[in-house]
């Protein structure tokens, strides 16, 4: 099934789970703290939750890791944005669509012996033009043997497939 966020229209298992978070990515990363009790993060501050899986420091691996490989990749990117090419748009995450309207022309301008000819009266045609603003991802997972294992060792977490997920992701 597809996520659609659409004005009020709300779809899908994510796009509904974003939309009861206010889109507030951080309160879908519950994370354990040093007291070891669960904890999301609410406009800077942590809240006390029911369940998490990963310790804070194991988010910021994956955030790290996920921002390093999609930097490396964005070279194009880069160039349109230094070339001053881009468009902010206020709620692009709420945004399916980029419209616009383009207008014809007006016919020549008439050139007569005198002011009684008549010229073509000319009206305004607006066409509406659109492009889709489509949500690129790639999802990727850890199992709880892969977790246990890693702070068993007291080594980080395995984010190789968090790279590669990235690393699709800024492909495409």
């Amino acid at each position: 099934m597809n996520d659609i966020i659409h004005g009020n229209r709300i779809t899908g298992e994510v796009a509904s789970g974003l939309a009861d978070v206010d889109f507030d990515v951080n309160q879908l990363r519950p994370y354990y703290g040093s007291d070891r009790r669960a904890y999301v993060t609410q406009n800077g501050i942590a809240v006390p939750t029911h369940n998490a899986t990963l310790r804070k420091d194991e988010w910021l691996e994956l955030d790290t890791v996920i921002i390093e490989e999609a930097e490396e990749r964005l070279v194009g990117v880069q160039d349109l944005l230094a070339a001053g090419l881009t468009m902010n748009l206020a709620d692009g995450l709420g945004t399916t669509s980029l419209e616009w309207e383009n207008v014809d022309d007006f016919s020549p301008a008439e050139i007569s012996m005198d002011a009684v000819t008549q010229s073509n009266a000319d009206r305004p045609n607006y066409e509406l033009e659109s492009i889709p603003l489509p949500i690129i991802h790639k999802d990727f997972n850890f199992n709880l043997r892969q977790l246990r294992a890693s702070r068993k060792r007291g080594e980080t977490l395995d984010v190789t497939s968090a790279r590669s997920a990235s690393r699709q992701v800024s492909e495409t």
